[in-house]
């Protein structure tokens, strides 16, 4: 075989591997590495692509059983033997890596982007990838229309600073440490503002 042909190659729906000896051997489902991402930790991550469903492997498990069990979540064909095993953690080794990512556990504002709790992304950073332990509900849905939400809420905000506080500190996700004194005393003071809409009253201005 020659130096210049590549020994792995992603065609028909599958991973193949050709040793130059005889025909090309399917290894697994296809997929592709996307990106490279270090978590909030600085530990390394592969983000890896299956049909458009993107999950994150770090690099210290790769070749591990906890490596397949990870990637057996998403690709349903993966190789049993250890030889394709050992061709796949090759594989995802050399392979060339040229995409960065960014890999959290944390919703909320990241650069230009918002991650909601259920792991949806709102904003215009493609490249970053919300991965977290615990289960993930489908806290947020769409309900009614911009016009419905401009008529209701939006025109109370405009010009209310508080207000616009309140409605962002609605929709942050609960922390999994309980919050520092200074955070729990900013939250008692949203709660005051908004006290006038639970109970249907609006303070009047001093003339």
């Amino acid at each position: 075989m020659s130096s210049d042909t590549p020994r792995f190659a992603c065609s028909h729906g599958g991973l193949w591997f050709d040793d130059g000896n005889g025909e090309p051997q399917r290894i697994s489902d296809a997929f592709a590495v996307a990106g490279v991402a270090r978590d909030d930790s600085g530990n390394p991550h592969y983000i890896l692509d299956h049909n458009g469903q993107h999950f994150a492997l770090p690099w210290e498990d790769v070749g591990e059983r906890s490596s397949w069990r990870i990637m057996r979540r998403y690709v349903r064909r993966m190789p049993t033997s250890k030889r394709s095993q050992e061709r796949l953690a090759e594989y995802l080794q050399t392979c060339d890596i040229s995409a960065q990512w960014r890999l959290t556990d944390t919703a909320g504002w990241h650069g230009n982007s918002y991650i909601l709790p259920n792991g949806e992304c709102l904003g215009c950073d493609a490249r970053i990838f919300f991965q977290q332990p615990a289960p993930r509900y489908n806290d947020f849905a769409a309900h009614g229309t911009l016009d419905d939400w401009h008529a209701q809420i939006g025109r109370y905000l405009a010009g209310n600073s508080r207000l616009c506080r309140a409605a962002a500190e609605a929709v942050q996700h609960r922390r999994r440490h309980p919050p520092p004194l200074r955070q729990i005393q900013r939250r008692q003071k949203y709660r005051a503002a908004c006290r006038p809409l639970r109970l249907g009253t609006w303070p009047r201005r001093r003339a």
